[in-house]
């Protein structure tokens, strides 16, 4: 991932640019971290249900694992315990962000394979039916199709269905080599 570095000579006044390696890393993160992102304005709309507001949010005591570009962060990756070794994942990137995405979700999995193999087997997401970008995202990171959660989410004042994937961690560190 290369990222463009612009600065300004101040004795010529020329403008110069370098492209750099970007720098990925992830890391867990607190819950004011993630929700400084969650209740940004291009994400809080998009992936609350309709009976929820910015002023009523908390954020639940779950598990963050932010994604970090050259030390910015990038999103992060919500994840929900349903069991005692399967898990709901959400993934949330600002969009200045999401060219990248499946790099940051790379590194996501590295991360995981690095500190919850042994102890989570199973990654689970459930996608709104009228995100099409955000299953084909999903499908391309390694996550394959379980079913349907039908007449499960509020979303623009109508009861939607939501997809079910899930992979194992073990299928996912595959993807992700």
């Amino acid at each position: 991932m290369a990222k463009t570095i612009r600065w300004l000579n101040l004795c010529s006044g020329e403008c110069h640019a370098i492209d750099t390696l970007s720098t990925v890393s992830a890391r867990v993160i607190s819950r004011h971290e993630a929700s400084e992102v969650i209740l940004s304005e291009e994400l809080f709309d998009r992936i609350s249900d309709d009976s929820v507001s910015k002023d009523d949010f908390t954020m639940p005591d779950d598990l963050f694992i932010g994604v970090f570009d050259n030390g910015i962060i990038a999103g992060f990756f919500w994840i929900t315990p349903t069991n005692s070794i399967t898990v709901d994942v959400h993934c949330n990137i600002l969009m200045d962000y999401r060219k990248n995405a499946v790099e940051y979700s790379k590194e996501f999995v590295r991360f995981m394979c690095n500190n919850y193999a042994g102890r989570i087997n199973k990654l689970n997401c459930k996608i709104p039916v009228i995100f099409k970008d955000v299953y084909g995202f999903a499908k391309k990171c390694g996550f394959l199709d379980e079913g349907i959660d039908r007449q499960s989410i509020l979303k623009n004042g109508e009861i939607l269905d939501r997809y079910i994937l899930g992979a194992t961690l073990k299928e996912l560190k595959k993807w992700a080599e």
